[in-house]
C-alpha cells in the first residue's frame, strides 16, 4: 500500500530580496484658474528576489531551486490622475504588476505524471524512457492591472457625497502553470472580478 505525507522544515539556505523604487506626486499649478487643479501620482518598484530553499519538480521530474519568494512581482506600477479644485476632488488610478509566485507544491500540480517530449517519446530527469515521473510545478499569479475611480463633492464644511468605481475594465485574472521546458507558462484558472460601483455620504456635527 502507498502512502504519502507533508511536513515543514526551515531551509538552511538564505532567500534574497532586492529592489528599487521611484515615486513623485505634482499639480499643474502654474496653469490658471480651474486648470491648477491637475495632479500626477505614480511610483515604480522593481523587485529581484530568490529562494533557493524552495525546491520544485518540472515537468520532466528534475529539482530546481530557480523560483522567486512567493508573493512578489518584479515589476510594480501605479499611476493616478489627481484633480483637487474646491468643491470637487477627483481620483482616476491605474495599478498593475508582473506575474508572481502562488505556489511551488499545490494540490493538482504535484504528484506522478508522464510527459511527452514528442509524439510517442517519454523522457524523465535522466533523460530515461519511464513512463512516469514525480513533479510539483510552480504556480504562478499571471500580470495583471486595474482601473480603479472615484469623485467626491464637497457642499460644505458639515456634508459631502460621492461616487466610487472599483475594478472599472473588469479585469481578468489568471493563474499559470511553470516548469515548463524554455521558460513556457501554460494557463491554468481564469477568475472574473466584479466592476463594482458604490456611493457615499459624510456628514460632521
Amino acid at each position: 500500500m502507498a502512502a504519502s505525507a507533508t511536513d515543514y522544515v526551515n531551509s538552511t539556505k538564505a532567500a534574497t530580496v532586492k529592489g528599487v523604487e521611484a515615486g513623485g506626486r505634482f499639480f499643474l499649478d502654474m496653469l490658471p484658474g480651474a486648470l491648477a487643479g491637475i495632479g500626477f501620482e505614480g511610483n515604480y518598484t522593481f523587485i529581484k528576489s530568490s529562494n533557493p530553499g524552495d525546491v520544485y519538480r518540472d515537468i520532466t521530474g528534475a529539482a530546481r531551486n530557480d523560483a522567486p519568494l512567493v508573493g512578489l512581482s518584479k515589476h510594480n506600477l501605479n499611476a493616478t490622475l489627481l484633480y483637487e479644485r474646491n468643491p470637487i476632488s477627483l481620483r482616476v488610478a491605474y495599478s498593475w504588476r508582473s506575474r508572481y509566485l502562488l505556489s511551488t507544491n499545490s494540490n493538482g500540480t504535484n504528484g506522478t505524471y508522464t510527459y511527452y517530449s514528442a509524439p510517442g517519446v517519454v523522457t524523465n530527469q535522466d533523460g530515461g524512457q519511464d513512463a512516469s515521473t514525480q513533479i510539483a510545478l510552480p504556480i504562478y499569479g499571471g500580470n495583471y492591472g486595474s482601473v480603479d475611480a472615484g469623485v467626491r463633492f464637497k457642499v460644505n464644511d458639515q456634508f459631502s457625497f460621492g461616487v466610487q468605481g472599483t475594478n472599472l475594465t473588469a479585469a481578468t485574472q489568471r493563474t499559470l502553470m511553470g516548469g515548463y521546458p524554455g521558460g513556457k507558462l501554460v494557463g491554468r484558472s481564469w477568475f472574473q472580478a466584479d466592476r463594482r460601483i458604490s456611493t457615499g455620504i459624510n456628514l460632521a456635527f
